[in-house]
């Protein structure tokens, strides 16, 4: 394969350009040596190198070439998400990163914090109910959940405290 100087990338020798991959995105190792689309999406394409073809292995030389390119592509990657969070973090933004690291710091709060985080609170007032004449639901209104005397549902109707 000759290599056009103005289309060759310096750090993986892969041939960039209209035919390779457009995007920038380095094709799969084993894509097709033409166009470089994955055997299992292949089925009969068309190229202006090979004209309509189905898929076929590409050369050591390209799988080689495809596989530093897409190391290359991937510490780029890293190096962008790491600069990526230090942003955020100076700016004070909650990027996807942060979110992350701020939800497991708070899973790890509530596993390592005390059992009590674990209990319901203690209830405020009596939870005692009755039903009416009419068979409607009413609630104790009293504040104290221990209170000594009778329930009262604050609008006339008591009912007695069974324990």
């Amino acid at each position: 394969m000759t290599k056009h100087p103005s289309t060759a990338c310096r750090d993986c020798g892969l041939q960039h350009g209209n035919v390779r991959h457009p995007d920038g995105t380095p094709p799969p190792p084993f894509g097709c040596r033409w166009c470089g689309i994955h055997p299992a999406e292949h089925r009969a394409r068309r190229t202006a190198a090979a004209g309509l073809h189905t898929w076929e292995r590409p050369t050591d030389a390209q799988i080689l070439a495809r596989m530093r390119a897409r190391r290359v592509a991937r510490v780029e990657a890293r190096h962008v998400a790491a600069a990526l969070v230090e942003f955020e973090r100076a700016a004070g933004l909650v990027g996807p990163a942060e979110r992350r690291r701020r939800e497991r710091a708070e899973h790890r709060r509530l596993i390592e914090g005390p059992v009590a985080a674990w209990w319901p609170p203690a209830p405020t007032r009596c939870d005692a109910m009755n039903h009416n004449s009419r068979g409607d639901e009413r609630f104790c209104e009293i504040e104290d959940p221990h209170h000594e005397g009778d329930h009262d549902a604050g609008d006339g109707f008591t009912w007695e405290r069974e324990d």
